[in-house]
């Protein structure tokens, strides 16, 4: 899982850098000094925080223990949604692509959790509400 997990950190990177250079740059500047670039990783930062903690997930156990993880990215996407309603609509443009992207990287990191017996029903709630604040943007 280590290397899925690497290979989700590369992608991540990879469309920081493209949302980048489409239009969310520094140059479109957000109450507070925040850019579009920061938060583009802001966002990336919460996909990889979601699917190191989903992958972490061994047994009903281990589910049960990430759901305060999983609901603590939920709080970093609720403040984070609210500094980018502030954003340029570029940057707003950009932020949605890039969760387009991730959706299917993020799914594929949920349904092997979940195919672990036991775990779906417990840590559903959480992933059902990350992934309605993830389409927010």
């Amino acid at each position: 899982m280590k290397t899925r997990f690497n290979a989700f950190s590369v992608v991540a990177a990879l469309v920081v850098v493209i949302v980048a250079l489409s239009g969310c740059s520094s140059t479109s500047s957000l109450p507070g000094g925040s850019t579009g670039m920061e938060l583009g990783k802001q966002l990336m930062g919460s996909f990889g925080d979601a699917g190191s903690i989903l992958s972490s997930i061994t047994d009903s156990g281990s589910a049960q223990s990430a759901i305060s993880q999983l609901d603590a990215v939920g709080v970093d996407l609720d403040q984070l949604a609210k500094t980018a309603g502030d954003a340029s609509p570029e940057a707003q443009a950009g932020l949605s692509d890039m969760v387009a992207s991730q959706i299917p990287g993020f799914t594929e990191i949920t349904e092997k959790a979940y195919a672990i017996p036991g775990v779906k029903p417990v840590v559903k709630p959480s992933v059902d509400s990350l992934l309605s604040k993830f389409a927010g943007f």
